[in-house]
């Protein structure tokens, strides 16, 4: 926004939108990869089930389905907000786009 005018470039916002959503889909391919390998890992207690394997998974367990519940939230929601940027930038030209239109066929006001 510069002096009372807000610009947008709606190019740079789909881009914006389209690296958001794939950026959310690394994130989900991850979850999807090592993510499920620590959820799968922390059931088979690689730490040893002895004392020092014991105080381990008690920090361990409560904390790593709550933090891979997230990871996959947060993807989904990434790629939800760069689906929303880009279609919004989109209607917002289309708008934009219309709006000239209707200037030019009442004589350019």
């Amino acid at each position: 926004m510069d002096g009372g005018e807000l610009r947008l470039d709606p190019d740079a916002a789909v881009r914006a939108g389209a690296d958001l959503h794939d950026a959310a889909d690394r994130m989900a391919r991850l979850r999807d990869g090592a993510g499920e390998r620590l959820a799968t890992g922390g059931t088979a207690a690689p730490w040893g089930r002895d004392a020092l394997g014991a105080s381990f998974a008690a920090n361990y367990d409560p904390n790593a389905g709550p933090v891979l519940q997230l990871w996959r939230d947060a993807a989904q929601q990434a790629a939800l907000m760069g689906q929303q940027i880009t279609r919004a930038a989109r209607r917002t030209a289309e708008v934009d786009r219309a709006g000239a239109h209707r200037l030019d066929q009442a004589g350019g006001l």
